[in-house]
């Protein structure tokens, strides 16, 4: 079985120009230089305290960078980077007019449905192509790091369209409008949070799991709120992560998450119907701040916490 989602929460960011790269070297988690016809990447943007404004998947075009975030985060970038990029040979441009973001998910166990998929993927994570409709990104597939992802019993293939308007009319693909429900399961069951206007500039990547996932590049050279980033990553003071959950509806993003005592614990960043993930602290504290002891010889860790409508909710910590 093939769906066709329209994405329509999704913009588009290009930088263009001959210092694109380099400009946006100095203002990006991931490394850029990795970047080439094939490969695509995630990255995220930080403030001075290491804080993410937003972040996105990434891929180099002809004339520089073209990045896919949260539709509401393209003018704020804009705004943000516009005082760094003056002395720059780059331009930025919003192109979420242009530019239509879709998903195709492929039942992987269905021959019939591998087979006949309206849109060709790579086959590989993270590797895209330029097709007649625009850029085609694999983003999970059977090849998938498994130690980078939770483990999951599902067999499937997603991909991202991102659909140039000026070259490909938008009614070429048989559209669903109602199924981005099951991209934003699928995405949750992958551990992808992406960051929203309810979550910008309130986590350092590392709280998104994004040093595992391959987001956050340990070698490359200074980019904006790099010295908090590694500073957390060297000395292991990551005190919140990501974590997998379930409530009986759907909750918002930026939902509050308490303890049993009613303390401020979380933060849900992503959501579904079915499914949530939340940046919950990895320790729980007493009133005094330490660090209450909890059973950690068993993986992976969970935790009872409450909704503010006194709703339980079990949460799994999402990567080791």
């Amino acid at each position: 079985m093939n769906h066709v989602i329209h994405l329509p929460e999704y913009g588009f960011l290009s930088i263009s120009g001959k210092d694109a790269t380099k400009f946006f070297q100095g203002y990006t988690t991931c490394e850029l230089n990795d970047l080439n016809s094939t490969q695509s990447a995630i990255g995220a943007t930080c403030n001075l305290k290491g804080r993410m404004l937003a972040s996105y998947r990434i891929i180099s075009i002809d004339d520089g960078l073209l990045m896919r975030m949260d539709r509401c985060l393209v003018e704020p970038m804009i705004e943000f980077l516009k005082k760094y990029i003056v002395f720059s040979k780059a331009s930025l441009h919003d192109l979420s007019d242009s530019y239509r973001c879709y998903g195709q998910i492929t039942d992987t166990n269905d021959s019939a449905g591998s087979t006949n998929t309206i849109i060709s993927c790579p086959p590989d994570k993270d590797h895209w192509l330029q097709t007649t409709l625009g850029p085609v990104i694999c983003v999970e597939s059977e090849n998938s790091d498994t130690k980078s992802a939770p483990a999951t019993d599902t067999k499937t293939q997603r991909c991202e369209l991102w659909l140039d308007g000026s070259s490909a009319p938008e009614q070429s693909l048989p559209v669903s409008d109602s199924d981005a429900d099951l991209w934003h399961q699928a995405e949750i069951a992958q551990g992808l949070a992406w960051v929203t206007t309810e979550t910008s500039e309130e986590f350092i990547p590392q709280m998104f799991d994004y040093d595992k996932v391959g987001a956050i590049s340990f070698e490359k050279g200074c980019y904006l709120g790099q010295e908090i980033v590694a500073r957390m990553q060297y000395r292991g003071a990551v005190k919140r992560r990501l974590h997998t959950g379930s409530a009986t509806s759907q909750q918002a993003t930026g939902t509050t998450l308490l303890d049993a005592k009613g303390r401020n614990t979380g933060m849900i960043v992503a959501s579904s119907s079915t499914n949530f993930l939340a940046v919950v602290q990895v320790h729980a504290t007493d009133q005094a701040g330490n660090e209450e002891q909890q059973d950690e010889g068993h993986w992976p860790i969970e935790r009872n916490l409450l909704l503010a409508n006194g709703e339980s909710v079990e949460v799994r910590q999402l990567r080791q």
